[in-house]
């Protein structure tokens, strides 16, 4: 039905009559824009126009051009929807009385269409009664403009349009990307490597990825709508992992939505590790990660927990930490125990119950070695471990103190009552017959007993019954000798304070020397640095070891002293020989002094030698009472540049536990491990791990005391950066030394 002429057009048609009648009597000057992409620039809109009266088609065609519009006009909803078959307009201007199909029907066939709602409709009528227009919204047209078009009403209603189309169109983009954002996180979390679990706020699954149906074997219906906690954590954590879940879900209470200061949502997050056992049965060691996230008013709506399988880690700790405290040979406690055992002794006697410490020296497998090979003498270490298990409580604490020494902690029990075990174990020891390859041995011993006194340290009970033991050897071996603390006590004040006036006098007159030995690089042969001993001159011209004297300067607590001494003579050679670079043994009560930063860094200063020529060699062992304050130390002094080793790593000390924290450079693997090393694939798979896990922490590896060329080429296979050792060179005075670094 075609709409009367408004007034306001009559003139305009009669001024322009040519025209009209020239777009009256070809329609192909109405050809359709061609339609511009969405958004291509931001004020132009690709338009449809349904209208059956030519000069309303027109004039509405022209006013829309010049609004910037890209209009394809039709004439019938036919023609509309075969349009609509191949393009898509965001704004459609529909006449309510089209001939065939009319408006309100196009429109509401056009909402029916899978992206119909994504196209903004504007429906033009004479019709001015509420029934009318009620009918075209509820169509679905999304607003009504009436004819015949008023300039000022039409732009009205464009201007609404338009508007509505941006934010539709922004809208949809908002939504694709969304979609897309969703569908990219989706592929993330399913293809993710690590176990992603998804609950809702009571800990109800609502979703998991691949690793998680991989890992535990179960499917997604098996799993989905169950509790986290009944479905994929080990009964025995539950208590702990409940928890840890509890502590995620306690955000701090909210401010009321749009209340004077509050905040925007926030997240928590928790890590924790649990046992789940697979559908298969077989248990996994799991390193939770869970994480809340909150809705827009901070409530929270789900709960993301993240796992790795640290199955693997797991057990390769439980055995480093098994080989940290046990002997590799004999499977007894090794020294790293020990102190703690008498520690723990110590404490028992201070509420009543008392302790001893009980010395055995191996009294004939010095014999066995050199006759059979130390094949044979493990042989016989073996068995007598077998002997000190089956023959004491399982209170008492069994140490392999070292090659053939072993040290029973005899804990609830007297002085006397030691006695009469120290006295059955060596009629065991001594009934004890060894055979092998035909040849027959005495594995009789030596035992040194030492009650556990308060009044003493650990060290000093060790040192007391390992004293008791030495004389047991001294007055014929086989025999048990009580320590009596009274005069070892006498009798070692006296030999320590000869040895201090000796030590004393060789710092004043500079009688002490330094030798060295050469660190070789493992790929190379050349040398990385030299190592700086301590050796003392007699008046006799004979060079005394350092453990001849050292014991007394340490129970004095003259080592800052001597380490002073040592320091200094090392910046004098260092200052001489630009080719050197000096590693140092330095004490703990040195490294213990907060000073000690700035006194070296002048000290170096003045000297004028680089701090990064100097290598300082710890042990945990001696750090341990003050490690906090040897930490802070070691890291200023390495910020000036000095460089740290950790010494006789996995012997004496319970050398991982500080390990983790401590700031050093290189490690020093003790030379322990390095004995027989051809022979012991224990200690290769000791050494393998310790060089692995030190590389993983960005430290380089030094292997001591290496005598030969197979224990060489072994090092060299397991990947260790540095050897040093007899088959370098012996420790050896300066001026015999050929080259500092090769």
């Amino acid at each position: 039905m075609r709409n009367p002429l408004p007034m306001n057009l009559r003139g305009l048609l009669r001024s322009d009559i040519a025209t009209t009648a020239l777009a009256a009597s070809h329609p192909s000057l109405e050809k359709p824009d061609r339609p511009a992409p969405v958004n291509s620039q931001p004020h132009a809109y690709n338009t449809l126009v349904v209208e059956d009266d030519v000069v309303t088609r027109h004039l509405l065609t022209q006013a829309l051009r010049r609004r910037g519009h890209h209009v394809t006009a039709c004439t019938t909803a036919e023609e509309a929807i075969e349009l609509l078959s191949t393009l898509a307009f965001p704004l459609a201007i529909v006449d309510l009385n089209l001939p065939g199909m009319d408006g309100a029907s196009f429109v509401r066939w056009l909402r029916q269409q899978p992206r119909g709602d994504h196209c903004y409709i504007l429906v033009g009528t004479t019709s001015t009664q509420n029934d009318d227009l009620k009918l075209i919204l509820q169509a679905g047209a999304n607003d009504y403009v009436n004819k015949p078009y008023l300039h000022e009403s039409l732009n009205v209603r464009l201007t609404i349009a338009e508007q509505q189309v941006i934010a539709l169109e922004q809208r949809q983009q908002l939504e694709s990307q969304l979609k897309s954002e969703r569908d990219f996180i989706s592929a993330v979390v399913e293809t993710a490597p690590a176990l992603i679990v998804v609950l809702d706020r009571n800990g109800v699954i609502l979703r998991l990825n691949r690793a998680c149906r991989d890992t535990t074997g179960y499917l997604d219906a098996e799993l989905l709508g169950a509790p986290f906690l009944n479905a994929l954590v080990a009964r025995e954590d539950f208590a702990s992992v409940q928890t840890a879940m509890n502590d995620v879900l306690m955000l701090e209470a909210k401010v009321p939505h749009g209340a004077l200061g509050a905040q925007a949502p926030t997240k928590t997050s928790r890590a924790f590790e649990s046992k789940v056992m697979t559908k298969s049965g077989e248990l996994k060691y799991i390193s939770w990660s869970a994480s809340t996230v909150p809705n827009v008013i901070g409530d929270i709506e789900m709960v993301i927990c993240a796992g790795l399988d640290i199955t693997a880690r797991f057990h390769a700790e439980e055995r480093l930490n098994y080989l940290a405290l046990r002997d590799p040979l004999t499977r007894l406690f090794n020294r790293a125990q020990l102190n703690r055992s008498v520690d723990l002794a110590l404490d028992n006697v201070r509420r009543g119950i008392p302790s001893c410490v009980m010395y055995i020296d191996l009294d004939n497998l010095k014999v066995v070695n050199d006759s059979l090979g130390h094949a044979a003498g493990d042989r016989l270490l073996v068995k007598i471990a077998d002997l000190l298990r089956d023959s004491l409580h399982d209170s008492d604490v069994i140490v392999r103190f070292g090659g053939d020494e072993f040290v029973v902690v005899l804990n609830n029990t007297s002085l006397d009552q030691a006695v009469v075990v120290a006295e059955r174990m060596r009629v065991l020891f001594d009934n004890l017959v060894f055979r092998d390859s035909d040849r027959t041995f005495s594995a009789s011993a030596s035992f040194g007993l030492t009650r556990v006194d308060t009044a003493y340290s650990s060290e000093q009970l060790l040192a007391q019954a390992d004293a008791a033991c030495y004389a047991a050897k001294n007055k014929g071996r086989n025999r048990v000798e009580v320590n009596h603390a009274d005069q070892t006590e006498i009798a070692q004040l006296h030999a320590d304070s000869n040895w201090l006036a000796v030590v004393k006098e060789a710092i004043r007159d500079d009688k002490f020397e330094l030798w060295f030995q050469p660190v070789v690089a493992t790929n190379t042969r050349k040398t990385f640095f030299q190592e700086a001993l301590l050796r003392l001159r007699g008046k006799d011209g004979q060079i005394i070891e350092p453990q001849v004297f050292l014991p007394a300067v340490q129970r004095s607590k003259l080592t800052k002293l001597v380490d002073k001494y040592v320091i200094g003579k090392a910046i004098t050679y260092l200052r001489k020989h630009a080719d050197l670079i000096l590693s140092l043994n330095i004490s703990a009560d040195l490294l213990s002094d907060p000073d000690l930063p700035t006194i070296l860094g002048e000290q170096f200063s003045t000297g004028n030698v680089e701090p990064g020529r100097v290598i300082f060699e710890i042990t945990e062992e001696e750090i341990a009472s003050n490690f906090t304050v040897a930490c802070r130390v070691v890291q200023d002094l390495r910020a000036q540049g000095f460089r740290f080793a950790l010494d006789d790593f996995g012997a004496g000390f319970s050398s991982f536990a500080h390990l983790r924290d401590l700031p050093i450079d290189l490690l020093k693997i003790d030379g322990s491990f390095l004995k027989d090393l051809v022979n012991k694939p224990s200690h290769r798979a000791i050494i393998l791990a310790i060089n692995e896990m030190a590389h993983h922490m960005g430290l380089e590896t030094v292997a001591e005391y290496v005598q030969n060329e197979e224990t060489f080429e072994i090092l060299q296979e397991i990947g260790i950066d540095y050897t040093q050792g007899y088959l370098h060179s012996r420790p050896r005075p300066r001026e015999d030394v050929p080259s500092a670094t090769a």
